[in-house]
Formats: C-alpha cells, sequence, structure tokens
C-alpha cells in the first residue's frame, strides 16, 4: 500500500469517477449519432436533457476553475475546443 502513496480514493470517489467516464462516453455517442450537443432547452429525449444537464454542468465547472485536471483533460481529447 506504500506504494500508491497519496494515490488511494474513497468508493465514491471511484463510483463519481466511473458514473462522470461513463457519461463522458454517452456524450461522444450521443454528438456521432445527432452531429450537434444535446440541447437543455429542446430536448428530444429523457436522455438528451440528462446529458444536456450534465454537459452544462462540466462547462460551468470548467468556467468557476472546479474541474480536476484530468476530467478537464478527457474534456478537451473528446471535444477540441470546447473550453474556448
Amino acid at each position: 500500500m506504500d506504494v500508491l502513496g497519496d494515490w488511494i480514493t474513497t468508493d465514491l470517489e471511484f463510483t463519481n469517477d466511473t458514473r462522470w467516464r461513463q457519461r463522458l462516453d454517452e456524450l461522444v455517442d450521443f454528438q456521432k449519432a445527432e452531429h450537434h450537443l444535446p440541447s437543455r432547452r429542446h430536448f428530444k429525449s429523457k436522455h438528451e436533457d440528462v446529458l444536456g444537464i450534465w454537459w452544462q454542468t462540466q462547462v460551468s465547472n470548467r468556467n468557476r476553475g472546479t474541474m480536476p485536471a484530468w476530467r478537464l483533460e478527457a474534456m478537451n481529447e473528446a471535444f477540441p475546443g470546447w473550453a474556448q
């Protein structure tokens, strides 16, 4: 265990990070299938609404500077230029 040092996460952190990665994958799949990002106002399905809320949350976290670096990197890789 000493090898891991400070890199130890709680079960909740692991669950939240796993869910976050799943949502990112869902957003990538949505964008590829629909050729646009989900709309929060004019959504066509409950899933698009959920993804739209998630997307807005990520933008808000980025703007406030509260997004962990690894999540910012993942978003930049999946959606180049999203942070501009």
